[in-house]
C-alpha cells in the first residue's frame, strides 16, 4: 500500500497529550484511527476507566471494542503484521499490554473495564448510578418504539378539554382554534413534538413563562443583530451606500398608489443603520428595489420609482449598474435575500397568545407523557437523556456525580461527532465542567461533517463546526482533517471530487448547517472499475427495469457486495417485485413494508371486527376478503344501503342470508360461529390468541400469499406487546402496523445483493452501488404549529433558542424566517445525503432517474428543486444529457389487470384448530417437550425467574456491571413471592450469580450479538395439539449460524460440577431441539444449540441436526 498523503496528520492525532477534533471523510479508516488513539491513551492511564468512549450507535461500539481487543489479543500471542497500520497498531497494543500487565488489569479476561457505550447507554448507566439525583427511583426499561406513548399523550391533552377549566383549558381552545378546529391535525403535531422535547423543554417551559417571554424576546434580538453584521458582510460598503443613495431618490418618486412598496422605506435614509429594526426595514426596501423574485431584476419601471423621461435617464443608468453588480455575484444576493427576510425583533401581541397557549399545551401533554412512562413501566431515549443531565447538573454548578466522574475520567472519546444533538453536547459540557486545561485531560472527537444525515434525530452538524471555531467549555482541540480514500478507486474518488466540489456550498455556516467539501486523495491501488453509469428513464417502471439490468450485470461481473440504496422504503416498491420474478435473491431487513400485503391486511380486519365490531368499514372489508370471500353482489344482497343495525346481526338476519347461495350461507356460519365465540372470550382473554384462533380457522395459513411465517409471527407479537397492559388501541395498532416490515430473507452467502435506506447503508461499503429515484421528490412536511431553531450567537458562545407560533396568517415573518431557514438546513443535507450514497460503493456506481424531454424533445428538463438531482445537476447536467432515454416494457392490459385472491369453492373448511384455553391443563403446549421442575423449590423458581427477567432487559455486556443494591433485590425477590425467611438466601444467591457472570466471556459474547437477535422470542406453529407456541430465550445469527440460547438457573452444591452439567444438557436437550426444529421449519439454516447456567458461569453447546 503506497503512503497516504495525510499520514503526519494520522501520526499527529496519536498525541496522548494533546486534544483533537478530526474530520476523517468517506473511506479514511476512522475505526481504525480511533482504535490507535485508544490504546495510545491505555498505555499511559493507571486504570482503563480513565478512557470513556462514546459513539451513538450500537454497532460502531462493539466494532471498536473488537478492533481495540482483537489487536490486543494479537500482541498477547506474538502475532506480525504486513502492513503498515497493522504494524503500528501492534506496536501501540504491545505497549498497552505492557501497561495492562504492570497494574495487573488482566484487561483480556476482563474486557468490561474496557468502556466503550454508546450515548444512551452512558446515560442510562448514569441514571442507574445516581437515582437520586436523576430523580429515578425505579428501573429504566428504555423503549425502541415509544410513538405509541407520544399520540396517547397528545389524545389525553385534547381530552382533558371535555372536563378541564382554567387556563389550560383556554389555552387549548385557542390552538385549536388556530389550526381550524381540526383535532386529528393538532393530536399529530403535539405528539410530533413530544418526540423532539429534549430541544424545547429545556430551554423555555422550566418555570413561569413569563421568564420564558423575556428569553425568547432577547434570543431574537441577538440573532437577528447577529445576522444583520454577518450576512451583510458579503455586500460591499460601497454598492450599499450607491444603492441607498439610489433607493432614497426613487422611495420620493414612488406613484401614489405604491406606497406600499418595501421601497417607501428608503425614503429620507442616508446610511445603512448598524441594527434593529430600522436595519431591517432598508434591506428590505433595497431587496424590494433590486430583485424580482429572488433574483436581480433587469430593468426598472415607474412602480420603483424610475419614470420615464430623459430627465430619469442617469437614474435609471444608475439603478441598471445596480443591477448588473449584483447579478454578477451569487453571494451578494443570496445575502440580499437573508437580509430581506429577516424578522422584526418583536412578536405582536397575537404572537405571544399563541405562544403562551402553546406553552401550555405542551406543558400539559409533557406531564401527561410522564404518566404514560409510568403507566407502562418505559421510557424512550430523550428520557433517559434528561434524567442523566439532571444528574449531572449545570456547567456552573456540577453535581456530586459530575465531580465524581470529573475525578475518575481522564480522556473522553467521541465518534461520529457530526451528530451530536444539541441536549447530548450539552450532556458533554457538563461531563467536561470540571476538566482544566493543564490537568491532563484530553478530548478527542472524530466525525465527518460532510456525513451529517440525522437531522430528524436533532443531529445539529453546526456543533461539530461550532468546536472547531469556538472549542468546548475551556478546550480549544486542535483541528485536523484526514483526506486518505482507502475504499474507493481512484476513478470515482476523482468523479466525487469533481461533483461534490461544485454541489456543496463553498463555505461552511454554523447557523444553516452549511458544510464546505473537502477533497479525498487516492489511498489504495486501482481496481478494475468501470467507474460511473448514469441512465434516464422514463417513469418508475422503466426506472425498475434498469435497475434490475445493473443489478444483473453486476452479479455476472464477479461484485460479491452489490447495493441498492433508496432515501425511501417507498422507492423499491417496483423494484423488489422485479427481483423476485427475476429470481435474484436479495437481503432487505426491514425494507419490504408489510401493511399492504393482503395476509397482513386480513389480520388487521379481523383485529377491528373483533376489538371494534361497530366498524363497519372493517367488517365489510373482512366479508369480502380471501378469508370469507363474498362477492360485491352477495355483500350488496346481504347488507342493503338502509340498513342501519350492527354488521354481525346482519349476517344472523335470515332473510337476507337466504337470498345467497349455499357456499356463501356456509362461510357465513363458519366466521357467525367462530366471531361469536371470539366476543365471548375477548372478555376473558389477551386479543392475540383470540385473532390468531380466528384466522386459522378461516383459512388464513392458506391465503398467506408472499407472506412468510415470522412476518405473520411478528403480527402476533405486536398484539401481545399492544395488549399485555389491558385493551388494545386500534390507533397504537395502525401505528405500529406502518412500520413493519418484512422480516425472511434468505440467509445462504450466495446472496449478495443488498437492499436499504441510504441512513441505513452508512459506515458500510459496496463493490458497486446503484442509487433510483433521483428525480423523485422529497417528501414535504406538514406545517408544524411550531417552529423552533437553536442557534449559536458567536459574540456569547451561546445557544439560543427561538420559536414562532403558526399563528395563521400568511405574512407571519418569524415563523417564515424559521421555516426558511428549515428548508435551507434540509436542502445542505440532501447534498450530503448524496455524497453518503455515492461514497458507499468502492468500484461501480450507477445513478439512475426519471427525467422528462423538454417541449421539443432535445433535452432533458431540469429537475425542479424538491428532487436530489436538483443539487448535483449542476456538475452532472452533461452526463445525464448524453444518456437515452430508457422506456418500459409495459405488460399486456390482461395481464396488468389486478386480480383478488380468494380460496376456492372447492376448499374445505377446516376442522377448529384449539387455543390453549379450549384444552385441559394437561394438554397445554407451551413449548414442546414439557420439563418437571417439582426437584426445585419456591426460593429456586423465584430466583431463576429473576435472573431470567434480568437477562432478557440487558441491552448488552455492560449491564453486568450496574448490580442492583441488596435493598432493591430485597424488593424485587419479595413481589416475586420470596418468603421473608428466605430472602437472604436469594438475594445472596443472586449476587453470587452476578459475581461469576462479570467475568465470564462466554456471557459477554451472548449478549454482544446485534444480528438478528430476539430475546424471549415467541413462535407459534400448528402442531398435532393444535396452534402450539414455543418460547426462545435467547437467538441471534453470527457468520450465517443461528443460535439458540437456553438460560437455566439450577445451582449445583455438591462436587462433580461438570456431570451435573452434563445431565442437564442431557436433560435439557429435547427443548432445546424442539425449539430448533420449530425455527428450520419455518426457515432452514444452520443452527447451533446452548444453555448458559448463570448461577455457575458455565456453559454447554451442540450442533442440532
Amino acid at each position: 500500500m503506497a503512503r497516504p498523503a495525510d499520514l503526519l496528520v494520522r501520526k499527529q492525532v496519536l498525541d496522548p497529550t494533546e486534544s483533537f477534533i478530526v474530520q476523517a471523510p468517506a473511506g479514511s479508516g476512522k475505526t481504525s484511527l480511533l482504535t490507535q488513539r485508544y490504546l495510545t491513551l491505555l498505555a499511559r492511564v493507571n486504570k482503563p476507566e480513565e478512557i470513556l468512549a462514546i459513539t451513538f450507535t450500537r454497532k460502531a461500539a462493539a466494532e471498536m471494542r473488537e478492533r481495540i481487543l482483537e489487536a490486543l489479543q494479537c500482541a498477547a500471542d506474538g502475532r506480525s503484521a504486513i502492513e503498515p497500520y497493522e504494524k503500528q497498531t501492534l506496536v501501540l497494543a504491545q505497549a498497552a499490554l505492557v501497561r495492562n500487565h504492570q497494574q495487573n488489569w488482566d484487561i483480556l479476561t476482563r474486557p468490561e473495564r474496557l468502556k466503550i457505550n454508546t450515548i444512551d447507554g452512558f446515560c442510562a448507566q448514569m441514571v442507574r448510578q445516581m437515582p437520586w439525583l436523576s430523580g429515578v427511583g425505579a428501573p429504566l426499561n428504555t423503549t425502541e418504539q415509544p410513538d405509541s406513548l407520544y399520540l396517547a399523550s397528545a389524545q389525553a391533552s385534547v381530552a382533558s378539554l371535555t372536563y378541564s377549566n382554567g387556563r389550560f383549558n383556554d389555552s387549548l381552545k385557542a390552538v385549536l382554534r388556530a389550526q381550524d378546529n381540526n383535532v386529528d391535525r393538532v393530536v399529530k403535531q403535539i405528539a410530533a413534538m413530544l418526540a423532539r422535547r429534549d430541544q424545547w423543554l429545556r430551554h423555555v417551559f422550566d418555570g413561569e413563562f413569563g421568564a420564558g417571554q423575556e428569553q425568547l424576546a432577547a434570543a431574537w434580538r441577538e440573532v437577528i443583530d447577529e445576522q444583520i453584521q454577518e450576512v451583510s458582510g458579503a455586500l460591499e460598503q460601497k454598492f450599499v451606500e450607491r444603492a441607498i443613495s439610489v433607493g432614497a431618490a426613487a422611495a420620493e418618486r414612488l406613484p401614489a398608489d405604491k406606497k406600499k412598496s418595501e421601497i417607501i422605506n428608503l425614503l429620507g435614509v442616508k446610511r445603512m443603520p448598524v441594527k434593529g429594526d430600522a436595519a431591517i426595514r432598508v434591506w428590505r426596501g433595497l431587496a424590494a428595489m433590486l430583485l424580482t423574485s429572488r433574483k436581480p431584476r433587469k430593468t426598472a419601471n415607474v412602480n420603483l420609482g424610475f419614470p420615464v423621461g430623459d430627465e430619469f435617464a442617469s437614474a435609471k443608468k444608475d439603478v441598471k449598474q445596480l443591477f448588473d453588480e449584483l447579478a454578477a455575484d451569487d453571494l451578494a444576493v443570496d445575502a440580499l435575500n437573508r437580509l430581506s427576510e429577516l424578522p422584526d425583533k418583536e412578536f405582536d401581541e397575537q404572537q405571544w397568545l399563541q405562544l403562551q397557549a402553546l406553552a401550555d399545551v405542551l406543558k400539559l401533554a409533557a406531564a401527561e407523557l410522564k404518566l404514560q412512562f409510568i403507566a407502562n413501566g418505559v421510557v424512550d431515549f430523550a428520557e433517559v437523556s434528561q434524567r442523566a443531565s439532571h444528574a449531572l447538573g449545570c456547567i456552573d454548578e456540577p453535581s456530586e456525580l459530575a465531580l465524581k466522574l470529573d475525578y475518575a475520567l481522564t480522556h473522553l472519546l467521541v465518534d461520529e461527532f457530526q451528530d451530536t444533538s444539541h441536549s447530548q453536547f450539552e450532556l458533554l459540557e457538563s461531563l467536561m465542567s470540571g476538566w482544566q486545561i493543564d490537568s491532563g485531560k484530553t478530548v478527542f472527537f472524530v466525525g465527518d461533517p460532510m456525513q451529517s444525515i440525522y437531522r430528524f434525530r436533532e443531529a445539529d452538524v453546526g456543533l461539530f463546526l461550532r468546536v472547531i471555531e469556538k472549542g468546548i467549555g475551556d478546550f480549544k482541540p486542535v483541528y485536523c482533517q484526514l483526506s486518505a480514500n482507502f475504499r474507493s478507486d481512484p476513478a470515482l474518488i476523482t468523479w466525487f471530487n469533481r461533483v461534490f466540489r461544485q454541489s456543496m456550498p463553498a463555505d461552511s455556516d454554523i447557523a444553516l448547517g452549511a458544510v464546505s467539501y473537502s477533497d479525498s486523495t487516492a489511498g489504495c491501488e486501482s481496481f478494475d472499475s468501470s467507474g460511473v453509469s448514469v441512465r434516464v428513464c422514463e417513469n418508475q417502471v422503466a426506472e425498475a427495469e434498469q435497475v434490475v439490468e445493473a443489478v444483473s450485470e453486476c452479479l455476472q461481473r464477479g461484485d460479491q457486495k452489490i447495493a441498492v440504496l433508496v432515501r425511501s422504503k417507498a422507492h423499491l416498491a417496483e423494484i423488489l417485485p422485479r427481483l423476485r420474478s427475476q429470481s435474484i435473491p436479495y437481503h432487505g431487513v426491514d425494507i419490504d413494508p408489510l401493511q399492504h400485503q393482503s395476509a397482513l391486511i386480513d389480520l388487521r380486519l379481523i383485529t377491528i371486527a373483533i376489538v371494534e365490531p361497530e366498524d363497519r368499514i372493517a367488517c365489510l372489508g373482512l366479508l369480502r376478503s380471501p378469508l370469507v370471500g363474498l362477492s360485491l353482489a352477495e355483500i350488496k344482497a346481504l347488507v342493503q344501503i338502509d340498513y342501519e343495525g350492527s354488521l354481525w346481526d346482519c349476517i344472523n338476519d335470515q332473510s337476507r342470508i337466504s337470498t345467497l347461495d349455499q357456499n356463501a350461507r356456509a362461510r357465513l356460519s363458519h366466521l357467525n360461529t367462530l366471531m361469536s365465540e371470539a366476543m365471548v372470550m375477548r372478555k376473558k382473554f389477551p386479543v392475540q390468541p383470540i385473532v390468531e384462533y380466528v384466522w386459522h380457522n378461516l383459512g388464513g395459513l392458506q391465503t398467506m400469499g408472499g407472506v412468510g411465517s415470522s412476518d405473520i409471527d411478528s403480527y402476533w407479537q405486536l398484539l401481545d406487546q399492544l395488549g399485555s397492559k389491558g385493551e388494545l388501541s386500534i390507533a397504537d395498532l395502525e401505528l405500529r402496523i406502518e412500520k413493519l416490515a418484512a422480516t425472511e430473507t434468505p440467509q445462504n452467502d450466495d446472496v449478495r445483493v443488498e437492499l436499504m435506506t441510504i441512513h441505513k447503508a452508512k459506515g458500510l461499503q459496496f463493490d458497486s452501488v446503484i442509487l433510483p429515484g433521483l428525480a423523485r421528490k422529497t417528501r414535504s412536511d406538514d406545517r408544524a404549529f411550531l417552529m423552533w431553531s437553536e442557534q449559536l450567537i458567536r459574540s456569547s458562545g451561546k445557544n439560543r433558542l427561538l420559536l414562532a407560533p403558526l399563528s395563521g396568517m400568511e405574512t407571519d415573518a418569524h415563523y417564515a424566517y424559521l421555516s426558511g431557514q428549515q428548508k435551507q438546513r434540509s436542502k445542505y443535507e440532501l447534498q450530503r445525503l448524496m455524497y453518503v450514497a455515492c461514497t458507499r460503493a468502492k468500484r461501480h456506481l450507477y445513478l439512475t432517474a426519471e427525467l422528462q424531454l423538454d417541449k421539443n424533445a432535445e433535452r432533458y428538463q431540469p429537475p425542479s428543486s424538491d428532487k436530489p438531482l436538483h443539487h448535483l445537476w449542476s456538475a452532472l447536467e452533461s452526463e445525464f444529457q448524453s444518456s437515452d432515454l430508457m422506456a418500459a416494457v409495459l405488460p399486456n392490459a390482461e395481464d396488468s389487470e389486478v386480480k383478488l385472491r380468494y380460496l376456492s369453492d372447492s376448499f374445505q373448511i377446516p376442522q377448529y384448530i384449539h387455543m390453549p384455553w379450549q384444552q385441559n391443563s394437561e394438554g397445554v403446549v407451551a413449548g414442546g417437550a414439557s420439563l418437571e421442575y417439582d426437584w426445585a423449590g419456591d426460593t429456586a423458581r423465584q430466583v431463576g425467574q429473576w435472573l431470567h427477567n434480568w437477562l432478557q432487559v440487558a441491552s448488552d455486556s455492560s449491564a453486568l456491571h450496574n448490580i442492583p443494591s441488596r435493598k432493591k433485590l430485597v424488593g424485587e425477590l419479595a413481589i416475586l413471592g420470596v418468603t421473608s425467611s428466605e430472602l437472604d438466601l436469594a438475594v445472596d444467591r443472586i449476587i453470587t450469580a452476578f459475581s461469576a457472570m462479570q467475568n465470564d466471556i462466554k456471557l459477554h459474547w451472548i449478549l454482544d450479538q446485534k444480528n438478528k437477535v430476539y430475546n424471549e422470542y415467541d413462535v407459534s406453529f400448528v402442531g398435532s395439539n393444535g396452534i402450539e407456541r414455543v418460547r426462545i430465550d435467547r437467538t441471534f445469527v453470527e457468520d450465517g449460524v443461528r443460535w439458540i440460547i437456553d438460560y437455566k438457573s439450577g445451582q449445583h452444591l455438591s462436587s462433580d460440577l461438570n456431570g451435573w452439567l452434563d445431565q442437564e444438557q442431557f436433560r435439557h436437550a429435547p427443548q432445546l431441539n424442539r425449539y430448533a426444529e420449530v425455527l428450520n421449519k419455518k426457515h432452514a439454516m444452520q443452527t447451533r444449540l446452548g444453555i448458559y447456567f448463570p448461577m455457575h458461569a458455565s456453559w454447554r453447546e451442540w450442533e442440532y441436526t
